[in-house]
């Protein structure tokens, strides 16, 4: 009989994903994500969590939740333009994960913790 051919692996899309800030965002493990333009708010939990080796850039995004963004692991995430506004916290980074923020409006703490850092906020 002929050889039975494998079943094609199906990775996650690189870039641009579907996230729309209807609901929270986990960006884990390899995933490289890029989001433009998003306004979300959210009133429970963190809007975003970013862990693993997970690289995420947030472009002029306008979000609100108690905790925006909260990073770990080795996780980079870069924020550009835009404002971030968080009743518990803006920015939540630890265990070696970085959060690089640039002309970005950060209203909120910006908590850091076990090796995590946070860059212009």
């Amino acid at each position: 009989p002929a050889p039975v051919a494998a079943a094609p692996s199906v990775a996650k899309p690189a870039g641009k994903a579907a996230w729309d800030g209807s609901s929270p965002l986990s960006c884990a493990g390899s995933d490289d994500l890029t989001f433009e333009n998003i306004t979300a708010k959210a009133s429970a939990g963190p809007l975003i969590k970013a862990a693993g080796s997970c690289k995420l850039h947030l472009k002029n995004v306008r979000l609100e939740a108690p905790v925006v963004i909260e990073a770990a692991g080795s996780a980079q995430v870069e924020v550009e333009g835009g404002s971030l506004s968080g009743t518990e916290a803006a920015i939540s980074a630890g265990g070696g994960s970085r959060v690089n923020v640039h002309g970005t409006q950060v209203k909120g703490a910006v908590k850091k913790a076990a090796g995590g850092k946070v860059t212009g906020a």
